[in-house]
């Protein structure tokens, strides 16, 4: 899952959710996203080729149309749970197989304990 699925998700999880701790966890994922974002765009040399961080309109499409407890169940699962997993596994592949160093000892293995700690705290316990 892109960081703008998830920047953009949490934009509905503000109009949509009534739970405040869906809502909390929303906005630490619009700030936790947000800058490493704007960071990689920046950092980026010529000559790497970087994934397109496009919004996945079929993730928040199927979220558009919910709301309350439906909604907060749906992000739950499709962004928090799903799409945490995906981010996860491709920081990962970055972190150990990359095909730039700044890209793979940095930016990766930086942020890959946020992305875990996001997938940690969303696991049903």
């Amino acid at each position: 899952m892109s960081s703008s699925t998830e920047i953009d998700a949490a934009k509905l999880v503000e109009m949509r959710s009534q739970d405040n701790d869906a809502k909390t966890f929303a906005r630490r994922m619009a700030v936790d996203y947000t800058k490493p974002t704007a960071q990689l765009k920046m950092a980026v040399p010529r000559g790497v080729t970087v994934p397109k961080d496009n919004s996945d309109t079929a993730v928040l499409d199927s979220l558009k149309g919910l709301r309350g407890k439906e909604f907060d169940i749906a992000y739950l699962q499709q962004v928090a749970l799903a799409g945490h997993k995906k981010a996860v596994e491709v920081f990962r592949n970055e972190a150990d197989g990359g095909q730039n160093a700044d890209l793979k000892k940095g930016r990766a293995k930086k942020a890959l304990p946020t992305i875990e700690g996001h997938l940690h705290n969303q696991q049903p316990r």
